[in-house]
Parts: C-alpha cells; structure tokens; sequence
C-alpha cells in the first residue's frame, strides 16, 4: 500500500498545503505474486527505492502540481521542501509543519503551525462541524 502524508509547508509569508505519498510497494505478496501497485509504478517508470517521495500542492484553485523529483520545482521553496520530506520521511508524521526558513539556517527555531497561529491571534475559522455543515450551533431555550 502507498502511504500518503499531508504536510503544512512553511517559508517567508508562504504557506502552501501539500501532500506526498512514498511511491513504493510492497514487493510481493505472501503467495509470491508480484503485487499491481509495484508493477504499476515500474510500469509508469518508477524505480523501486525507499526514498522516491511524489509531492503534489494541493489548492482550491486547480492549478495543483505535484513531482517526484525535488529539483524540477524551480523557486526555493518547494525543492527545500520536497528534498527534506524525502530525506525525513519516516520521522514526518502527517500534519507536519516543514519550516524552509529553518531548514536552510535562517531561524532559530523551526515556526508553529499557521492553524496555531491563527488560534493565538483569536482569528481562526470555525472547524465545529455544525459550522461545516452550514448549520448554526445554538439551541434555543425556552
């Protein structure tokens, strides 16, 4: 099974939603038998090592790109990203924040998440489900 992670990717006034998934599949199943997710990827032109992460940005607006090799991004960020992604992500838990200031020197320590931030700042959205639903969540009282 590909396993997938979502990461939270951080720079100056940037954050960008992202998500990767470890391109690699078990190689065979208990029987022997050679398992479709491997002979898919090889098929597509994937080689079978542990560190082969594809790395998609994921926006409302469509405009999502996603890659398997860290340096066709262009920029700064998303190669800074992608390559410590790669290299980290055993230790990276879905949900992680990847801090490319940090990573490359510029802070002293690494930033909190924007949804920390946000509730800090006492201007962070509604996540109740009632509100996601479209509901109002009040009861009336008598």
């Amino acid at each position: 099974m590909l396993e997938t992670k979502l990461f939270e990717i951080r720079d100056r006034m940037t954050m960008i939603v992202a998500c990767g998934v470890r391109m690699v599949a078990p190689r065979t199943m208990g029987n022997g038998e050679i398992m479709a997710e491997q002979f898919l990827l090889r098929h597509a032109g994937y080689p079978t090592i542990e560190t082969l992460i594809f790395l998609s940005q994921i926006a409302g607006d469509g405009l999502n790109r996603g890659t398997c090799d860290p340096y066709s991004w262009g920029g700064r960020t998303m190669p800074v990203a992608h390559q410590y992604i790669q290299e980290h992500w055993r230790e990276l838990k879905s949900g992680s924040v990847i801090d490319v200031q940090f990573i490359l020197g510029e802070t002293e320590k690494p930033c909190m998440t924007e949804m920390l931030s946000l509730y800090n700042s006492g201007t962070a959205p509604d996540f109740s489900l009632a509100t996601i639903n479209g509901k109002e969540n009040h009861e009336k009282s008598d």
